[in-house]
């Protein structure tokens, strides 16, 4: 209980100790084996989870079958979150890419602490205004920009990310194929190289 009570403080070190305790009383920590699915889509989540360590992706199938990446999430402290809001089906999927260590919230519990917590709806607010923009800007990056600079988009934004994942992952998040993003990656090391920028 300890070292999750001292997550949450590094998390929200804005937050008195005091007004966050409710909300961590059912917290737990969760491992996750390498390619574990924590929620697939149409299921409701009953945890939430806020990553310690390890790398979560987010996919949902087209109509050929094929599985394209919606988002990745990494970051200490980040939540993959599948659905919107909180008690609301899954619209992806959500699987561990590697093994990864997570703390678990129950969402009624979540949910019923920002329903009665001014400070803690305005953090989700906050968080959700974060999500939206990442998801503007890869949108925006996938319809307005080629191949090669979508790459170098990539390696600004997930820096660590790229030995670590599968490239069918991140051709199918860049909208590219494989074979084009090993193109990307060959120009990219090629211009950076000859001196001359992305």
């Amino acid at each position: 209980m300890q070292e999750i009570q001292e997550f949450f403080s590094r998390m929200f070190p804005q937050v008195e100790p005091s007004l966050l305790a409710p909300m961590f009383v059912n917290a737990e920590p969760r491992h996750f084996a390498k390619k574990e699915l924590f929620c697939a889509q149409g299921e409701t989540p009953e945890v939430i989870l806020f990553i310690q360590h390890g790398i979560f992706r987010g996919y949902f199938c087209n109509q050929k079958g094929d599985e394209m990446t919606d988002c990745f999430c990494y970051r200490h402290g980040e939540m993959p979150v599948p659905n919107l809001p909180l008690d609301a089906p899954a619209s992806i999927n959500m699987e561990a890419l590697a093994e990864s260590d997570t703390i678990t919230l129950p969402v009624e519990d979540v949910v019923q602490f920002l329903e009665t917590n001014d400070f803690a709806l305005r953090i989700y607010n906050n968080l959700l205004i974060d999500s939206l923009r990442r998801h503007i800007e890869v949108k925006k990056m996938l319809y307005q920009v080629e191949a090669a600079k979508r790459y170098a988009w990539f390696l600004e934004h997930y820096p660590d990310l790229d030995p670590l994942v599968n490239d069918k992952y991140i051709a199918s998040f860049l909208g590219v194929t494989p074979v084009t993003l090993s193109r990307a990656r060959s120009a990219l090391g090629r211009k950076k190289r000859s001196g001359v920028k992305p």
